[in-house]
């Protein structure tokens, strides 16, 4: 907000910044839920123009089920400051190499249609020996949120995944070109470009292996939205 209404945020060499949480919150949240994600539903409706979609994507579309209120005098107040757009923004200001998923393949969480309870997932914070899981698919664990590029990369912001042969294992690493090639197929298997290898749900357990292709198993079948999220 500030960049885009003409002020400006300053670093002063020798400050120190810091947030001390408290060990409980003084006050009530009530018998509301969503509340961060009600606020940020409505930054994202005020600011973020077009670009709003992607948000709104990765924590399932929870606008069609939050009311977050009337926002008009928020717009108001930006049109008056003659605030520059989103666009901008990403176009000038941010200027860091930032993924956004446009032109996907999929797009979302991977849920087994073996059990449409479990989902793929991965903490990117996580160390590289804590591989692909499978976890209780939840809407809004963005550990669960993934996309797949024209480039064929499985994709989280900057990390790919991809399958080490020699560990057996799917990690992810920094996206490079070379990184992780995969097929989301129209029998819902996703393979690993160059192998015999299908992304698999083991037998009896919610962990994710890597297991040679066949399109019967029900273990390699997986539900995964097939769209592609355009700037308009």
């Amino acid at each position: 907000k500030t960049w885009m209404c003409g002020g400006r945020l300053e670093v002063i060499p020798c400050s120190h910044i810091a947030h001390m949480y408290r060990t409980s919150f003084p006050y009530s949240w009530g018998n509301s839920t969503y509340i961060h994600e009600r606020n940020c539903l409505r930054v994202a409706e005020v600011w973020m123009d077009q670009y709003k979609i992607f948000y709104q994507d990765r924590i399932s579309n929870l606008q069609n089920k939050l009311n977050i209120g009337d926002v008009t005098e928020r717009k108001a107040l930006r049109e008056r400051l003659k605030c520059q757009s989103f666009d901008w923004y990403m176009k000038v200001v941010h200027t860091a190499d930032i993924n956004i998923p446009i032109n996907t393949t999929a797009i979302g969480r991977i849920a087994s249609m073996r059990d449409s309870s479990q989902c793929i997932m991965k903490n990117i914070m996580s160390p590289s020996n804590h591989p692909i899981t499978a976890a209780t698919c939840h809407p809004q664990n963005t550990d669960q949120y993934f996309y797949l590029t024209k480039e064929n990369q499985i994709r989280r912001d900057k990390y790919c995944m991809f399958y080490d042969a020699v560990k057996d294992i799917i990690d992810n690493e920094n996206c490079r070109k070379e990184t992780g090639q995969w097929e989301y197929r129209m029998d819902n298997t996703i393979t690993s470009i160059g192998t015999d290898r299908c992304i698999s749900l083991s037998n009896g357990q919610s962990n994710i292996i890597m297991a040679i292709c066949n399109s019967s198993d029900i273990n390699q079948q997986w539900h995964w939205s097939r769209k592609s999220l355009v700037l308009t």
